[in-house]
């Protein structure tokens, strides 16, 4: 018997479970200084391309937060990784996604693009300036490369 790439592609995306996923996993910076970004940009925008996002800390469990991250990063689709504020756990949730073969879409608001780490500096960041041009342009950018949701908003 021979494993096909069309097959072994399949098996990849029942083992992650991402495949069919409405699940966008948000990782960024819990500050309150973002929450707005996360309202009006992040959230706004995953739900306008057809996704569900999730940010860990809206999720209630009773497990260890490292274990229940990997296992919603697992769950979604693709991962939206904003690197505003230089948080180390999204450089970490970020190397997960890409380690399970899940899309990652980097952001990161324009005065804070010169600090990102240079081993992701090459990558094509998207630069933002406030939450309603994120939700624009986050929108778009997940329709170009993943593809529409399910769920599109009107």
């Amino acid at each position: 018997m021979q494993l096909l790439p069309a097959g072994a592609h399949r098996a990849e995306e029942l083992a992650t479970g991402s495949g069919t996923s409405v699940q966008a996993f948000v990782a960024m910076s819990f500050d309150a200084s973002m929450n707005e970004a996360y309202t009006l940009g992040f959230d706004a925008g995953i739900r306008a391309a057809g996704y569900e996002p999730l940010r860990i800390d809206g999720k209630e469990h009773i497990n260890g937060i490292s274990d229940e991250i990997i296992s919603e990063i697992r769950r979604s689709r693709f991962l939206v990784a904003d690197y505003t504020l230089m948080n180390n756990g999204v450089y970490f949730e970020a190397g997960v996604a890409v380690g399970l073969g899940i899309p990652v879409i980097p952001t990161c608001r324009q005065d804070h693009l010169k600090q990102l780490h240079f081993d992701i500096r090459h990558i094509n960041t998207l630069a933002w300036d406030s939450p309603q041009q994120l939700a624009h342009d986050l929108a778009r950018r997940i329709s170009a490369v993943i593809g529409d949701g399910p769920t599109p908003r009107q």
